[in-house]
């Protein structure tokens, strides 16, 4: 473990100064002897992911115990914590859960996404595959994870990359991933967590849906949920940035509903019954796809809703 965070006389800490820094990194990288290269173009891959599992070590975040090396392929790996139950989806397709269930499940993803912002993090790639089971969800996959408001990275210049049911609108628009961006991705993960059903499973992942996400299309919200956990979906996924709930914010109201159950006799108590009755009949089976967009995607995008602005 040891001799792998040492190459030659390029050690993890001048790594890490070439990563923060393109420029240097490429005048350095050609007087590196040829032999050190590839070696250090591969940690250069998962560097990013393990310095923010340094910099967020949470319970609620998957752990991240060191790096090794396949002996057949000398790649790097990751040594990460084993959560047996799978991801979110591989969860809730195999277990069934009650509406308190859930709402405990939810409280504690949004705990680790708070985690995850006070670190000054934004996550960049949120949803049900990167939540992971073990006991209790753990946010995973914070390869993509950057510095909330990071002006050096240009989103239209690099392109996006993602899951596209879970990407928020001005990521779709080629603006900056924000905090924000996250709470929507987040509104479409609990929508998909209480519904039981993968967001947009009946449309092709392609442009078209990126069109339509844009002009307001959203996941169907399950017909039989309770309607004050129905308006917190909507306010995460509104296409106002302003109208959206902060991550705090998301934690008190989730972890206010886990403590505090509402009356079997009150209204919302009633809706709660009802969904946990008619949830066991919407169980359904679903893929879901990574999709890439490229700037010309995005360009073309913003042409046709400047074209429908216009007319």
């Amino acid at each position: 473990m040891v001799s792998i965070l040492k190459i030659g006389l390029v050690d993890i800490k001048i790594l890490m100064n070439l990563y923060n820094n393109h420029n240097l990194m490429l005048c350095i990288v050609k007087n590196i002897l040829n032999g050190y290269l590839l070696k250090i173009l591969k940690i250069l891959l998962i560097l990013p992911e393990i310095k923010t599992h340094l910099q967020i070590y949470l319970w609620d975040i998957v752990q991240c115990y060191g790096i090794t090396q396949d002996q057949n392929t000398k790649d790097y790996m990751m040594v990460l914590e084993y959560c047996r139950e799978g991801n979110l989806r591989n969860y809730y397709l195999n277990n069934e859960s009650d509406y308190y269930s859930k709402i405990n499940k939810l409280q504690q993803i949004v705990s680790g996404l708070l985690d995850n912002h006070n670190a000054g993090k934004v996550h960049k790639d949120f949803h049900s595959g990167n939540i992971l089971h073990r006991d209790y969800p753990l946010i995973s996959d914070l390869g993509m994870c950057q510095p909330a408001n990071n002006e050096k990275q240009s989103v239209k210049q690099e392109g996006i990359y993602g899951v596209l049911p879970y990407m928020a609108l001005e990521v779709l628009r080629g603006y900056q991933y924000t905090k924000v961006s996250d709470i929507y991705s987040f509104g479409i993960m609990m929508n998909e967590f209480i519904s039981e059903e993968t967001p947009y499973n009946n449309i092709p992942h392609n442009h078209a849906l990126s069109i339509k996400i844009c002009k307001g299309l959203r996941p169907n919200i399950f017909k039989y949920t309770p309607k004050l956990l129905a308006d917190l979906i909507t306010k995460c996924w509104d296409a106002k940035a302003e109208n959206s709930p902060t991550t705090k914010e998301l934690y008190q109201t989730l972890n206010k509903w886990d403590e505090c159950r509402a009356s079997e006799d009150s209204d919302t108590g009633f809706q709660i019954y009802e969904y946990n009755d008619k949830i066991k009949l919407n169980r359904t089976n679903s893929e879901c796809f990574d999709c890439q967009l490229d700037e010309l995607d995005l360009d073309e995008i913003n042409q046709e809703e400047e074209n429908n602005n216009t007319e």
